[in-house]
């Protein structure tokens, strides 16, 4: 039945429950706060609307009939559903229930993104959290199609009609192989000569671009041996001595076993996260207790400059 063609609302169902429970017009009319005529009047029509005598009048006051029984049964449960209904609603706008979606990268994953998600967890556990692996351009684009509540993507960006503000720094670092470099990278023909991987344009084509802009920067051109779809991978390669790569530093927080991270101290190897989120539709959602939450984390955990030696870059044409 469509939602148009009902012959009663709540009020009805209202007014019929309470007489039901009172058995008298004149005390289920003060309980309802109107006058008897009103409420005997607003009886008799739910009475013409549904077809038949939902109450038997006697003279100590009314009994419900079988079939205003099963109504006045069913309207208990609606006015409790109706009820629910409502205080559920106001806690969604408050942002205290519902769904919160999120898209990252590696960068916040392994840098304070988590410990945002406990603590959000532990103080609106009424909220479903979502998790997605995103490129930063999927990320943007979903925000728009509003997929997405909250995304971290890589700025400079250009956010359109989205709200970004930074909340961390990552660099690319030279992850090698810890046995087969075991003093770092000191021998400069030796990285122009290493075989090289690289995570696929496919998979992150802001990644892809950056490691190359990286590599000219610092004066060479990556003899790259394969390509992989997951950073995680290419960590593997590197553990397994195949190539070395430029990785997140961020990536170091995963502690595999044998891969060194060496700075390279270059101003293009840095970048910016950024978290963005769609304004129009942040309010009526739970990242509105998210955000601050994320802005907290980030000051509190800011990496600083590294103090560690540092692999200079190459001029063009050395080695």
């Amino acid at each position: 039945m469509s939602l148009t063609g009902l012959n009663i609302d709540l009020d009805d169902l209202r007014a019929v429950a309470v007489l039901s429970a009172h058995g008298h017009f004149g005390r289920a009319a003060e309980a309802l706060h109107i006058s008897q005529p009103a409420l005997t009047k607003k009886i008799r029509q739910v009475e013409t609307r549904i077809g038949g005598r939902l109450f038997d009048r006697h003279s100590r006051g009314v009994t419900a009939t079988a079939a205003g029984a099963f109504l006045c049964e069913r309207a208990r449960q609606l006015l409790e559903h109706a009820a629910e209904a409502e205080e559920m609603t106001r806690r969604v706008l408050l942002g205290n229930s519902g769904v919160l979606r999120i898209g990252a990268g590696l960068t916040t994953m392994l840098s304070g993104l988590p410990e945002v998600l406990r603590t959000f967890r532990r103080r609106y556990p009424e909220v479903h959290l979502t998790v997605r692996d995103m490129s930063s351009s999927d990320q943007l684009a979903a925000l728009r199609r509003r997929e997405i509540d909250v995304g971290f993507a890589r700025m400079p960006s250009e956010p359109g009609e989205l709200t970004m503000e930074p909340v961390i720094d990552d660099e690319l670092q030279i992850a090698c192989n810890a046995t087969l470099w075991p003093a770092g990278l000191s021998e400069r023909r030796a990285l122009l000569e290493s075989p090289f991987l690289i995570l696929s344009r496919e998979a992150s084509a802001t990644f892809h671009d950056h490691v190359l802009t990286a590599c000219l920067a610092a004066g060479f051109t990556p003899r790259v041996v394969q390509e992989a779809n997951q950073l995680l991978t290419l960590l593997t390669l590197v553990q397994s001595g195949i190539g070395i790569s430029l990785l997140p530093a961020s990536a170091k927080a995963l502690r595999i076993p044998q891969v060194r991270f060496l700075d390279m101290q270059l101003p293009e190897a840095v970048w910016t996260v950024g978290m963005a989120w769609n304004p129009d539709t942040v309010m009526d959602t739970p990242a509105q207790h998210f955000l601050p939450l994320v802005r907290q984390q980030f000051r509190r955990t800011a990496r600083p400059q590294s103090r560690r030696p540092a692999i200079r870059a190459a001029k063009p044409g050395w080695g």
